[in-house]
């Protein structure tokens, strides 16, 4: 059940006030800004925004070079509520695999290729853009593209800064995406180690931001993933014992979105710590409760379509 007023939105009994205007929200004692605008694209800007709002924390969505890079679970322990005012969370779908990756193996260097849905930016036919690759078709050509995920790694993990490089392709589907990644490394390993370290990763400190897939699953499969990566274990190679090759999957809509309300859920904690410090181990033990569900499908429900 949901309805519309001028200017609230009531779902289920919930309502969800909106404003048009800034200024609106300082009114409303608003902690916590997700910016999806993309206009506020520096620290400078985002700050003004802060002042404006009375906002606590700003978290952006869109890319921005001076901020500090997060990732729940990867390097958000090193989050300070009161100096990061303003986060970025862009660019962060290859980074969990990476990181369990350099730890057990020693990246030395690596290439990413990301194969991505077609956006609203492209059209349905050719016409001008100032990207000539992006003024052809976009439900009927795979378009090469860029990639801001390789340099969000170096915000992530500050020792490979300028050690990723990547591309992109869009294609026409128009949802989920797989990264195909390939990392040098200086620690020889097997497949089978690759694996069993993404695994203990997913199952342990990683818990509810990567996923291992067993089953030989296609994009569809992952519509709604809450993870912010799934590792296809069956598609993981390594060549020569320092070449590793790892295929993942995210939906780049819908699991971007999830994530960006688990980071919200780290800000108000740690806000809430700072405000009341008697109350932090209550709130450690409830503080992600976005990634309780999954929506990939199950083991059964493939077994049984197959």
């Amino acid at each position: 059940d949901m309805f519309c007023t001028d200017n609230e939105v009531v779902f289920n009994g919930q309502v969800l006030q909106f404003v048009h205007s800034p200024n609106a929200l300082e009114k409303l004692g608003v902690d916590v800004i997700i910016d999806a605008t993309g206009k506020n694209n520096s620290l400078v800007k985002a700050s003004k925004l802060i002042e404006q709002t009375g906002a606590s924390n700003i978290v952006l969505t869109t890319p921005c070079k001076d901020c500090p890079v997060y990732v729940h679970n990867v390097n958000s322990s090193t989050f300070n509520v009161q100096q990061d005012k303003v986060v970025c969370l862009y660019g962060v779908s290859i980074a969990a695999a990476i990181k369990v990756i350099d730890d057990h193996f020693d990246v030395q260097y690596g290439m990413t290729n990301v194969i991505n849905p077609f956006t609203s930016d492209m059209s349905l036919h050719d016409k001008y853009h100032k990207d000539l690759r992006r003024t052809r078709a976009a439900a009927c050509n795979i378009i090469p593209t860029t990639t801001g995920s390789a340099d969000a790694v170096g915000a992530i993990i500050p020792k490979l800064q300028g050690q990723i490089r990547g591309s992109g392709f869009r294609v026409p589907v128009h949802s989920v995406a797989i990264h195909d990644l390939v990392l040098k490394v200086r620690k020889p390993c097997t497949r089978d180690e690759v694996n069993d370290a993404l695994r203990a990763a997913a199952a342990g400190p990683m818990q509810g931001t990567l996923r291992v897939e067993e089953q030989p699953l296609v994009s569809s499969d992952f519509r709604k993933s809450n993870y912010v990566q799934t590792v296809d274990a069956t598609l993981t190679m390594v060549m020569g014992g320092d070449l590793i090759k790892v295929m993942s999957w995210y939906d780049n809509e819908w699991s971007y979105g999830q994530h960006a309300l688990s980071f919200v859920s780290v800000i108000a904690a740690k806000l809430e710590e700072s405000r009341c410090p008697v109350c932090s181990p209550i709130l450690a033990e409830h503080q992600d409760p976005i990634f309780e569900k999954e929506s990939v499908a199950s083991k059964e429900s493939l077994a049984s379509s197959m």
